[in-house]
């Protein structure tokens, strides 16, 4: 396995499921990011600009001619409308030498040319002091090495659960995965009684409908809010854990009377 590999994985949090970067900091360094091929990479800058709250995706503006860079899309869709309200271009480069102030006033003129709101771009190195003065009085923000690896730090996690994840209170999370649990018992019956796979997944649905909310209200509370919230919700996980496990009981004690009397019919 390459050793940037073990530095920086991408692993799957114990709550919401989604995936998330897990990285070993005390080890993390430009030269396990430099080394990463190209496509890694470009999966490592979308995880870490998502995690910092942008929707981004690999754009067609990108040169096929340049193999160690690529460009990427953020739009910004009007409220109740279908059609984009503004957009940003950012444009990732894997390299070792700065990037100078030529390379600067391409990706400026291709911002202006796409009528891009902002441009930002982001390098494993750093820039020249020509590029910096450059984009002084432009919508461009760059972002060299160390910031990245910054930005890097902050969108990771080292333990079970993704960033947003590990901002609800350790109680309710145990409530969460407790109810997991449940809901999978439920699963596994539903597999004994049918004999084949088929899951209630609108309960898995739900259970994750239900984390993502949770994720949401501690995200946008504040604090002198967050201990009531959490009493309350502690009450309203409890009460749903408990309709689960009421279900499994009542479908288990069904199952074990169709069987007794399907015995003593066959007798």
């Amino acid at each position: 396995m390459p050793e940037n590999q073990t530095v920086i994985k991408f692993d799957r949090c114990s709550l919401c499921r989604s995936e998330y970067i897990r990285v070993s900091g005390s080890s993390l360094s430009l030269d396990h990011v430099r080394s990463m091929n190209i496509g890694d990479y470009k999966e490592l800058v979308i995880h870490v600009l998502k995690e910092h709250d942008y929707e981004v995706f690999e754009s067609d503006k990108s040169d096929p001619n340049k193999v160690d860079s690529f460009m990427l899309e953020s739009h910004s869709a009007e409220k109740h409308r279908w059609h984009v309200k503004s957009w940003s271009l950012f444009e990732c480069r894997k390299q070792d030498s700065p990037v100078n102030s030529g390379d600067m006033k391409k990706f400026h003129e291709l911002v202006i040319s796409d009528d891009a709101e902002r441009g930002y771009v982001i390098t494993t190195s750093s820039f020249t002091e020509d590029s910096k003065k450059f984009i002084k009085d432009k919508p461009i923000e760059l972002i060299d090495g160390k910031a990245f690896l910054n930005l890097l730090l902050k969108a990771s996690s080292s333990g079970e659960y993704c960033r947003e994840c590990r901002r609800i209170p350790t109680s309710i999370r145990a409530l969460l995965k407790k109810l997991r649990a449940k809901i999978e018992a439920l699963n596994r019956l539903e597999h004994e009684v049918s004999g084949k796979w088929t899951a209630p997944l609108n309960l898995d649905l739900m259970f994750r409908e239900i984390v993502r909310k949770t994720k949401a209200v501690f995200k946008a509370v504040s604090k002198l809010e967050k201990k009531r919230l959490e009493t309350k919700l502690a009450i309203k996980i409890n009460n749903i854990i408990s309709s689960v496990v009421r279900m499994t009981n009542e479908i288990y004690s069904f199952e074990k009377m169709v069987k007794e009397f399907t015995g003593e019919k066959e007798k």
